[in-house]
């Protein structure tokens, strides 16, 4: 009669029919079949359903190992929203620990496990014996399926086993993942990056074995978490990334949902490889959704690997402003405030409407459960694309005070006090800690980038404060190093540059080409030292793109240059990159660089 059964009704008048004859065999089956049906969680059910686990519990010490997995693999895939199912599945969970695992077959062994993960039911005891019974039976007989739900299963309920885990590598492998399915490839890779642990031969094993298939059978999630896992894993295999974004353009997105978009790209920025075309596909497919269906995490993780990509996508960004904006900022969480903010600042783009948003949430919990980092990127940003929103920054540096800067690391802490330098805010409780912690670590182990943001940190606090280095108690050897990272620093030079000092050089002697000022150390682009007369060539990096296109500022760093030259007695010139554009010749360019000249000679 079981067998003949159509709907869960039908299954259910069965077992109310045959209730006291009823025995494990029947309610295997039942529960088996139970699983199988889409309308099992119907609350009408739920009286019948009820009835049903308690006689499964008072049968549950009869049942081996085969109706113990299918009873609970049925209950969990029939996804049950009862308060019972938790005990119910718990009373399985100890029936079966308690009579042993042995005898228990592959599959039951992993359709039990399996069982307890998808319905978020917790028993470290089941696992742990689970565990030891696979490794037992050296995991000799199992299936692609079972090694990949094994693992999932142990990931999902957050009862990892790093010595099962190694031992399903090693085997799948051995296997040389012979009979893997594209699902069964992407979830292995996706449990061992979820969970850290290291498996270079099968990462290894699977681009080979994905390459030799193609990826033509892999469907969006595939794609995506294949990519997610060898980016989380560090692991390194560009021909994966390349044939994966080509079989996604092929595709044409079609089918990817929201994280799989979001997590796409994050995988090929975090991983360092570019493929322009998979990006400008993504920025379209997101725009045309117009981000409906986006979570925070996704939208923050998707300008987070635009900037990181360095890919321009002023349409996404926009959409971004606009979707962040309807939502109010409902839902995000402090690293996805600060994420989204550095994508901005990073990708050299401005909308007063999305930072003060973000500024307001952030002063709203007065930045308490802010982490080192997001403290650093929020201050960073928020000083780039020239906010001088002074509360913000006081109550961000009153938490990193709180905080005794515990957990930030040096580049962050550089960051953090170059950031106040910026917008000019001498927050003496923040700098106290500071030097604090400078004194502990060698300067030998600071990098060159960490150390020029000392001394324009430290330039800063002379000329606009009058705080003497000696004042502060540093030791000679960083201050020194600082000094010699400043002038140290690569200087490349444009075509843009070249071709104003050209011009600047029939205009008027003596100009000469990236001075370095012995006050600031900063090089000047074309300095006439005996005027004191500094051009800065601005080119498109020292900009941020404001919400109006045909309006540009210049970024936090470059007004920070300009400020501390114009300190130490230069008279400075910005001369940007798209007024010299329009100019159509040398005749035009000459007056024009005269004509600043005149300016600041007055």
């Amino acid at each position: 009669m079981i067998s003949e059964a159509n709907s869960s009704i039908d299954l259910l008048n069965i077992f109310a029919d045959n209730e006291a004859i009823i025995n494990k065999i029947h309610l295997s089956n039942l529960w088996n079949k139970l699983g199988r049906r889409r309308d099992a969680s119907n609350p009408r059910f739920a009286l019948r359903i009820t009835q049903m686990m308690q006689r499964t519990t008072d049968l549950i010490e009869t049942c081996g190992p085969r109706e113990l997995a299918n009873i609970a693999h049925g209950a969990a895939k029939a996804r049950l929203d009862l308060d019972e199912t938790g005990h119910f599945l718990k009373t399985i969970g100890i029936a079966t620990v308690s009579r042993g695992l042995h005898g228990f077959k592959p599959q039951e062994l992993v359709n039990i496990v399996w069982a307890f993960a998808t319905a978020g039911v917790n028993d470290d005891k089941l696992y742990a014996a689970v565990a030891d019974e696979a490794l037992t039976q050296q995991l000799h007989g199992f299936k692609p399926q079972e090694l990949t739900n094994m693992v999932w299963s142990f990931e999902k309920a957050g009862a990892r086993n790093k010595e099962l885990y190694i031992a399903v590598a090693d085997e799948a492998v051995k296997q040389k993942l012979f009979g893997f399915k594209p699902q069964e490839l992407s979830n292995i890779l996706w449990v061992f990056a979820r969970a850290g642990v290291h498996a270079c031969k099968l990462f290894t094993a699977v681009a080979k074995e994905v390459m030799k298939q193609g990826l033509h059978c892999f469907n969006p999630q595939d794609l995506a978490n294949t990519v997610w896992a060898f980016a989380t894993a560090r692991v390194q295999n560009k021909e994966l990334f390349v044939a994966v974004a080509e079989e996604a353009v092929q595709q044409q997105l079609r089918g990817f949902k929201p994280q799989e978009l979001a997590n796409m790209v994050w995988a090929f920025a975090t991983a360092g490889v570019s493929v322009d075309k998979l990006y400008v596909e993504v920025a379209n497919e997101a725009v045309r959704q117009r981000l409906h269906g986006f979570i925070p995490q996704n939208i923050s993780n998707m300008v987070w690997a635009f900037a990181t990509a360095g890919v321009c996508a002023n349409s996404l960004y926009a959409t971004v402003t606009d979707e962040v904006l309807r939502q109010n900022l409902h839902g995000f969480k402090s690293q996805e405030l600060s994420n989204m903010v550095w994508a901005f600042a990073t990708a050299g783009l401005y909308d007063d409407r999305l930072f003060r948003a973000v500024a307001d949430e952030a002063l709203r919990h007065n930045f308490r459960g802010f982490k080192p980092q997001e403290l650093v990127n929020i201050a960073w940003s928020f000083a780039t694309v020239g906010v001088r929103t002074d509360g913000l920054y006081v109550a961000l540096a009153n938490e990193a005070v709180r905080q005794q800067l515990h957990g930030f690391t040096m580049q962050g802490l550089a960051n953090l006090i170059w950031t106040f330098g910026v917008v000019n805010i001498n927050h003496k409780p923040l700098f106290e800690k500071f030097k604090q912690v400078i004194t502990k670590p060698s300067p030998a182990g600071l990098s060159k980038e960490i150390l020029v943001s000392i001394h324009q940190w430290l330039v800063w606090l002379y000329f606009e404060h009058r705080v003497y280095y000696d004042t502060l108690n540093l030791p000679d050897l960083v201050h020194n190093k600082c000094q010699v990272a400043m002038q140290d620093s690569s200087i490349r030079v444009s075509r843009l540059q070249n071709n104003v000092g050209m011009i600047l050089s029939e205009v008027r002697k003596g100009f000469e080409e990236e001075f370095v000022d012995e006050h600031t150390s900063y090089s000047i682009d074309l300095a006439l030292h005996s005027s004191r007369i500094a051009v800065e060539v601005d080119g498109p990096s020292h900009f941020i793109s404001c919400r109006n296109p045909s309006k540009q500022i210049l970024n936090g760093s470059t007004l920070f240059k300009r400020r501390l030259l114009t300190a130490a007695g230069w008279k400075v010139i910005n001369l940007p990159y798209n007024k010299w554009g329009c100019l159509l010749n040398d005749i035009q360019k000459k007056e024009f660089i005269q004509r600043l000249l005149r300016e600041v000679e007055i």
